[in-house]
């Protein structure tokens, strides 16, 4: 009886070794520290946060100065 059970077990064994479920996840752990690097240094280290509130101050300066045109 014990005999019988080895190669299934041997079988399933060779079997999940064979899956790529692993490495579906590794792939996607490599892709969110990718973009998380990005948008760290997007926001962080790359001015991206100050570059848009000068580009926001400078059209407000712009409509405020037009005047009345409408």
């Amino acid at each position: 009886m014990l005999i019988n059970l080895i190669p299934k077990k041997i079988e399933a064994f060779i079997c999940h070794l064979k899956s790529d479920k692993g490495i579906t996840a590794i792939e996607y752990a490599i892709i969110g520290v990718a973009m998380s690097s990005a948008l760290y240094y997007i926001f962080n280290d790359g001015n991206f946060l100050e570059t848009l509130r000068q580009a926001w101050s400078t059209m407000g300066n712009k409509i405020t100065n037009s005047g009345n045109i409408l």
